[in-house]
């Protein structure tokens, strides 16, 4: 793992007194997650019982196909999933500079996934709580640059008023907890054993409609506690 460098330290360090007394409870945690299809047909646990010397034998797919899905985390659950460019065979309508259809994510798309899932569905599991004002996190990478404009034109035309987490430091995967409900979606995946890319999708999406809400609230909790972990390290990286 690649050593945190002390400007990035500083920047996670102020992120985290800024924040050592937030309601982390009204903040969705959002994220991309490249789901793949690494064990066809093969049934592959964590964790399992051995005789000495012996290894789990897998069958591993050269070059794995690949489902790419954004979600989002709250403390009651989470939101629909959104699949996007990167998915093997997905028609993607999406273009890049030279004018082709992109195989990465674009600004553009990014867009069309806050408006069509992570804002409304968002929107939707906070009202079932009464909640109306609540917190949009998202991290540093250049697609989201416009976020922020997104979510205020999407305001005017809802009864929600989200705002956009500001100063999301680089480099934190480990102060987001949707990364831990990632770990736990392929685990749960790689063990129904999908014999079939298309079952393998359907899976991925269904797993992550059914995150247990214990889960999410568990996830979420860990939030004061991380904040707190990295004003003790000076800024380092956790172990979560």
């Amino acid at each position: 793992m690649k050593k945190l460098s002390d400007d990035v330290k500083k920047k996670r360090l102020e992120f985290a007194q800024l924040h050592l007394n937030t309601d982390w409870g009204h903040v969705v945690y959002t994220d991309r997650k490249r789901f793949q299809f690494k064990y066809p047909g093969e049934k592959v646990k964590p964790v399992f019982w051995s005789k000495d010397g012996q290894r789990q034998q897998v069958a591993v797919a050269s070059h794995p196909c690949s489902v790419n899905v954004y979600h989002g985390l709250t403390r009651f659950g989470t939101t629909d999933p959104h699949i996007v460019a990167g998915t093997s065979k997905h028609k993607n309508i999406y273009m890049n500079k030279q004018g082709k259809p992109s195989k990465n994510i674009t600004a553009a798309e990014y867009q069309d996934v806050l408006k069509k899932t992570l804002l409304p569905s968002s929107h939707a599991v906070f009202s079932n709580h009464g909640i109306q004002f609540w917190v949009f996190q998202q991290d540093n990478d250049p697609t989201h640059r416009n976020a922020g404009n997104i979510i205020q034109e999407w305001c005017q035309s809802s009864n929600s008023r989200p705002s956009l987490l500001q100063d999301w430091p680089p480099h934190s995967p480990d102060l987001n907890p949707i990364e831990n409900m990632w770990a736990w979606a392929q685990a749960h995946v790689n063990k129904m054993g999908c014999k079939t890319f298309l079952q393998f999708k359907a899976a991925v999406i269904q797993t992550l409609k059914e995150v247990p809400k214990e889960m999410c609230a568990n996830l979420v909790d860990s939030m004061r506690e991380r904040m707190k972990k990295v004003v003790e390290l000076g800024g380092d990286r956790l172990k979560y």
